[in-house]
């Protein structure tokens, strides 16, 4: 896959973790603890193609190779598992200061603007990011407080390549187990 097609994923995640962080009006606030979230990439034939043949090399390591892939992989507290037909898994510990902070547990790219928009239970964000080049819109609709769902449409990488994906995060308890909580940005300062 992709380098924007990878960082596209991650910012995918991150996006539907900011949606369901913050409540809407007369919403609750999303559960701290371990989330999973499930993305599917729309994908074209070549990509799909990167994507089965990454997938059986994953699976044809030996155990120990793999388990060594899967925590380089899942450190910065996102485990993923590259599932069949473009799709993956990650989990993400959501801490309860990351609810209080309504702050987003995600790699903060200082290359990358957001503006975000909320109507209701629907936010909408656009991203414009300049390494690598890539650009979109994401809309996170929050169920509840346990999930929510999202769809991401956008361009990036030196050939403007195009990407979509759709996904959904839910709630899976309050202990976070060995999954780790991301490295946190720094308060804003007002």
């Amino acid at each position: 896959m992709s380098h924007f097609g990878t960082r596209a994923a991650a910012l995918l995640c991150a996006a539907g973790m900011l949606g369901a962080v913050g409540p809407a009006q007369g919403q609750t606030a999303m559960k701290p603890g371990l989330w999973q979230i499930r993305q599917q990439m729309e994908l074209d034939p070549a990509q799909q193609a990167q994507m089965e043949q990454m997938r059986k090399q994953m699976a044809a390591m030996p155990p120990a190779q793999r388990k060594q892939m899967e925590e380089m992989m899942g450190r910065n507290g996102a485990g993923m598992d590259a599932a069949a037909g473009g799709g993956s898994t990650s989990k993400v510990c959501v801490t309860p200061e990351d609810v209080a902070r309504q702050s987003v547990p995600m790699e903060q790219r200082p290359d990358c603007k957001y503006d975000q928009s909320r109507s209701g239970a629907t936010t909408n964000i656009k991203y414009v990011c300049t390494k690598p080049p890539s650009q979109g819109d994401i809309e996170i609709t929050t169920l509840s407080a346990e999930r929510y769902t999202m769809k991401m449409r956008g361009t990036g990488g030196a050939k403007g390549t195009k990407m979509a994906m759709q996904g959904e995060g839910q709630w899976l308890g309050a202990d976070c187990g060995s999954v780790k909580p991301l490295p946190r940005p720094p308060a804003a300062t007002k």
